[in-house]
């Protein structure tokens, strides 16, 4: 019953500070016990996303609201302190996960005014100065992502571009979409891309452009002048090893609906042009130097061998 589950979870959440050497399991049974949450939130079954929305919540929902969710999202992160005594704040990945997890439970409108803080405190760990601690920050949001329906995948592109948008940030930035990306191959195809109306774009087709943007800045941009400059006073951050970015755009291309443009439609251009598009449009720039163009060719040839493994080109 509710009331032995709150008991229960609230008694783990005051312990989880009162004991900090047995964190590893307290975050372990709290985690747990929010992933078996199966209690109604509302009492009347398919409102969601109702104007009297607040008159439907059960009891279940408004102590989760005002004293459960509040207290978990303290703990989404830690401080950790190195050596040297400087003090780090880093996430708690499983913490994070059955956060999101539970707010997927309530309607729709719930877990969309929930969604923008959960991305500020991940965003704000990819800034970590500490490698670890991006690392993790990587790993969480590719989870985060891969179990969240993707019409929230332009979200999470929009804030990510615009939370890191300088500096060594602009590499950390390239290497989460990367991530994002292989994480979502595991998971979708184009084939449950395209459920939605054929005149239409699927959820993960309307975030290319987006995400392009994003790989042409790492590939083009600022992030590629710092990568190949030599001063030393650039900050080298190991995200801008690799060509990531190269093979972003190759598991988009395994992942895109292909199907031409529909000009009389609502979507101009499709999903393949918003990846190639661009890349020809640089071509035809007339101070283009024999590096731009060699890179151009590779990446070209990439969406070639995206294109091939894409069960939706045929």
């Amino acid at each position: 019953p509710w009331n032995k589950y709150h008991n229960t979870i609230w008694s783990i959440l005051s312990s989880i500070d009162r004991h900090p050497e047995q964190e590893r399991y307290l975050i372990g049974a709290l985690c747990a016990i929010i992933d078996a949450f199966n209690f109604d939130l509302v009492t009347k079954p398919g409102i969601g996303n109702e104007d009297d929305v607040d008159d439907e919540k059960t009891a279940v929902w408004r102590a989760l609201e005002r004293r459960v969710i509040p207290k978990i999202e303290g703990l989404l992160t830690k401080e950790k302190i190195e050596r040297n005594g400087t003090k780090t704040k880093m996430i708690r990945p499983p913490v994070v996960l059955a956060l999101v997890k539970l707010f997927q439970k309530f309607p729709e409108s719930f877990f969309e005014s929930k969604l923008p803080h959960v991305l500020t405190v991940m965003c704000d760990a990819l800034r970590n100065k500490d490698s670890d601690a991006r690392d993790l920050a990587r790993t969480t949001m590719s989870k985060i992502v891969s179990g969240m329906d993707l019409k929230y995948l332009a979200d999470v592109v929009r804030e990510l571009a615009i939370t890191l948008n300088e500096g060594y940030k602009l590499h950390v930035r390239s290497a989460v979409i990367h991530s994002i990306l292989q994480e979502l191959e595991s998971t979708h195809s184009p084939s449950q891309l395209t459920s939605e109306v054929k005149s239409h774009t699927s959820n993960f087709d309307s975030a290319i452009p987006a995400i392009m943007d994003i790989l042409q800045e790492d590939l083009f941009g600022e992030a590629n002048e710092r990568r190949e400059s030599r001063e030393t006073n650039v900050r080298y951050v190991k995200e801008a090893g690799g060509s990531k970015s190269v093979n972003s755009v190759e598991i988009i291309c395994r992942l895109l609906t292909f199907k031409p443009s529909d000009a009389s439609g609502s979507i101009s251009k499709s999903s393949i042009h918003c990846v190639v598009g661009p890349l020809l449009e640089r071509l035809r720039m007339p101070d283009i130097n024999a590096a731009t163009i060699r890179k151009i060719k590779e990446i070209l040839l990439r969406v070639v061998i995206g294109l091939s493994h894409n069960p939706s080109v045929g």
